[in-house]
């Protein structure tokens, strides 16, 4: 079923009769747009209480659904309607009408109480006729249960909250409806089945019994190795047509990109020739300071020759000696 037309009034935010029309045709999508706090995920509670009863997204759902500033302006003993109407296309084309009531009465002491219980009728409106479907709630069952509410009806904003909490149950709902249910069920009894008989068969013949096994060893380690053979295959794919890219673009620059990827090549020996160079360099430096060590550790002796005089001759040679030894 599709959702044509929304009308709420008195409903929370939305006191006047507020009617949004959604979007049909090939691409029915209908996109609303709003700050925080200003109603949007109210639509989908609005709808949500129209068909089952019940608000679904509202974290306080204290069922005071009347809007504040009606229940401002209603008089003490009149009475306040909170009414949403929701209008869907069934699959056989016929337009259907949801409406839901609930009274509100203000009483002399100034607060609002409800009047009995809600009114919930189901109109087929096609051709102008206004046919009453009834029991409205067994209709909601077989076309729109309240198990696939989540299935057709949530708030994007709490996607992944809805995928975290709800997604069993909607499973689960899915699953009954298509039969998967019936499939799984069937696939596990043959695997328990399978174990069994394995047993048996080990019981009977255990050299049998282990050829099996690795047999069934041997093929998950083929589908494991196929998987990733495949993947490899997907991720050497993606690389060539990197590859494919970076030549487009250096052919784009004017180049050839065989002389560009030579030029390239030529210019990484160039710089591993530099780094040997300097590699050579750094060597003849530490070795020139180790040979000139002496020197720097004898300037202490070239001091006392430059600032004192040396007259016994069997000195000088000692010195001499000394100034030659580095000490």
């Amino acid at each position: 079923m599709i959702i044509k037309s929304l009308s709420m009034k008195n409903y929370r935010p939305y006191r006047n009769p507020d009617t949004i029309n959604f979007a049909s045709g090939e691409k029915p999508v209908t996109i609303i747009m709003g700050d925080n706090d200003l109603g949007k995920t109210t639509i989908l509670d609005a709808i949500s209480w129209c068909i089952y009863g019940k608000e679904h997204y509202k974290q306080n759902n204290d069922d005071k659904l009347y809007n504040k500033n009606a229940e401002i302006d209603l008089k003490k003993g009149n009475e306040l309607d909170v009414v949403v109407t929701v209008v869907m296309e069934d699959n056989d084309n016929k337009t259907i009408r949801f409406k839901r009531t609930q009274k509100y009465v203000k009483k002399n002491n100034g607060r609002m109480y409800k009047v009995g219980k809600d009114d919930f009728v189901i109109h087929n409106i096609t051709s102008g006729n206004d046919e009453k479907i009834t029991p409205p709630n067994d209709y909601v069952d077989i076309n729109l249960p309240k198990t696939l509410r989540e299935y057709y009806l949530f708030d994007g904003e709490r996607l992944l909250e809805w995928f975290k909490n709800d997604s069993k149950a909607l499973k689960k709902s899915i699953e009954r409806l298509s039969q998967l249910n019936l499939i799984n069920n069937v696939l596990k009894r043959t695997n328990d089945c399978l174990d069994n008989l394995s047993e048996q068969l080990e019981d009977l013949n255990p050299q049998k019994a282990k050829y099996v096994l690795e047999k069934k060893d041997l093929e998950e380690k083929y589908q494991e190795d196929k998987e990733n053979l495949e993947k490899n295959q997907g991720l050497l794919s993606d690389e060539r047509k990197s590859i494919e890219e970076n030549m487009a673009e250096i052919a784009e620059l004017g180049s050839d990109p065989d002389q560009v990827l030579e030029e390239i090549n030529s210019l990484k020996e160039d710089i591993a020739d530099l780094k040997e160079d300097k590699k050579e360099a750094d060597e003849e430096h530490i070795n020139y300071l180790i040979g000139q060590l002496p020197l720097v550790l004898s300037y202490s002796l070239l001091n006392d020759v430059l600032h004192r005089k040396i007259t016994d001759f069997d000195e000088s040679i000692d010195f001499l000696y000394r100034l030659r030894c580095g000490r």
